[in-house]
């Protein structure tokens, strides 16, 4: 089994179904609650194939200092990658993360918004969309950011439709060097008590290949 730490908010039973596929994937996750505000640096993050972000309902909340640094010297030193949903680019548009921002592959340029995703493939067969169709639509609505031009050496791997004016919905940075994996999704689909995990399987399918993917699993 590869290891995951997952930081999120206390929202800890919508998030074990995300949690429970990721075991069966053959990924052993360790989550902290509130971990996106609270988290210092342990766990360390070093000893990790992969850093999950998922700030859920701590929107407006950031993380200490040596926390973000932990996690960007694994990335960076260790290979561990990263996985980071919304809100990591509205954090960094606040000022928050602004250690962690580094790690960002494509920056907030508009406010975001609530609704219905389509998402669709535009880099073809990579791993993380396996088991996926090419184009699907999400089972609930969620919030989003909209994204901009992809940054540090990252490519869009798939375009959200209603997510004007980039359509941008997942990036992706292969490994360079020793550094880690990094992937982007723009839906903060675990947040305001979405249930996303339970109730949207290409979500969760999509969120369990981007960790097996980030944590060279796949």
């Amino acid at each position: 089994h590869k290891r995951a730490l997952l930081l999120s908010d206390d929202q800890s039973a919508l998030l074990q179904p995300l949690i429970n596929r990721l075991q069966d994937s053959g990924i052993t996750t360790t989550y902290v609650q509130n971990g996106t505000a609270t988290y210092s640096g342990l766990p360390d993050a070093r000893v990790f194939d992969v850093v999950i972000l998922i700030t859920g309902d701590l929107k407006e909340n950031d993380m200490p200092i040596s926390g973000q640094l932990a996690i960007v010297n694994a990335q960076q030193f260790n290979g561990t990658g990263v996985v980071m949903t919304e809100w990591a680019a509205y954090h960094v548009s606040k000022n928050r993360w602004q250690t962690l921002s580094q790690l960002l592959l494509s920056k907030q340029t508009m406010n975001g918004f609530t609704n219905t995703l389509t998402f669709s493939l535009i880099l073809n067969n990579h791993p993380i969309w396996t088991g996926l169709p090419k184009t699907f639509i999400t089972a609930i609505q969620m919030d989003v950011s909209r994204l901009g031009v992809p940054v540090n050496g990252a490519s869009i791997l798939a375009n959200c439709t209603e997510c004007a004016s980039k359509k941008i919905g997942v990036v992706v940075r292969p490994r360079v060097g020793v550094d880690g994996r990094i992937v982007q999704i723009a839906h903060a689909g675990h947040s305001g008590g979405n249930r996303v995990w339970a109730v949207d399987d290409n979500i969760t399918t999509m969120m369990v290949n981007a960790v097996r993917w980030a944590a060279k699993l796949i």
